[in-house]
């Protein structure tokens, strides 16, 4: 009933959000990101150069993270190359989050197939998130997917491309709905699969994420 619930939830908030907010905060971010990277003298470059300047644009745009931004900054992302099947993907998320709670990688991969038999996860063409309560308390992790070359998922025919794995305790379920209308925000964003799919790598996709401009909880 709740996963089905947070399902229904977040069709309703994806359609509201669409209208309210707008597009262009994350192009000229990561424009600008682009621009000062490329000028920056070399003995400035580090590895962490990208989330400096991240770290400076949510500065100078006053943007206070909340907790769905905090876990964002830690959470795993998978970047998938080539096609594949998405109990493929549960399996490699079952392993990562089987090291962050107290369920082992069987049980949260039964869980994600089970959520998926009760009524699948893709919300919209491209996009799916799977979501799973687990046991245990105040425990609550997203890990992020991307294949440029497409998940596959039973009885639908275009391919996912994007997709938010949550999983949290039950104890975190007035967080877990405030994650989804984050995420609502976030995919709604004018060209927001263009950019994700071009994206750099990792960091780059986590920073396309951050730097949305969403409404923030506090």
């Amino acid at each position: 009933f709740v996963p089905l619930m947070i399902s229904a939830g977040f069709v309703v908030l994806s359609a509201l959000w669409f209208y309210l907010y707008s597009s262009k905060h994350v192009t000229r971010a990561s424009a600008a990101m682009h621009i000062v990277e490329r000028v920056t003298n070399r003995e400035l470059q580090t590895v962490t150069l990208e989330n400096e300047l991240r770290d400076i644009l949510l500065e100078r745009d006053n943007i206070i993270e909340d907790k769905f931004d905090q876990i964002i900054r830690e959470c795993h992302i998978l970047d998938i190359s080539g096609s594949c099947g998405s109990e493929d993907i549960f399996e490699q998320a079952a392993e990562i989050l089987a090291e962050q709670t107290a369920m082992s990688k069987a049980s949260l991969l039964e869980k994600f197939i089970q959520r998926e038999k009760e009524g699948s996860t893709v919300i919209q063409p491209g996009l799916a998130i799977p979501h799973i309560i687990i046991d245990g308390e105040h425990q609550f992790s997203i890990v992020l997917v991307r294949s440029v070359d497409g998940i596959k998922f039973p009885e639908k025919t275009e391919p996912v491309h994007t997709m938010f794995i949550l999983a949290g305790t039950r104890d975190q379920r007035n967080f877990h709905l405030r994650a989804l209308m984050a995420i609502a925000q976030i995919v709604q964003e004018k060209h927001f699969e263009s950019r994700w799919l071009s994206a750099r790598g990792p960091e780059n996709m986590r920073n396309l994420i951050l730097l949305s401009k969403r409404k923030r909880e506090h």
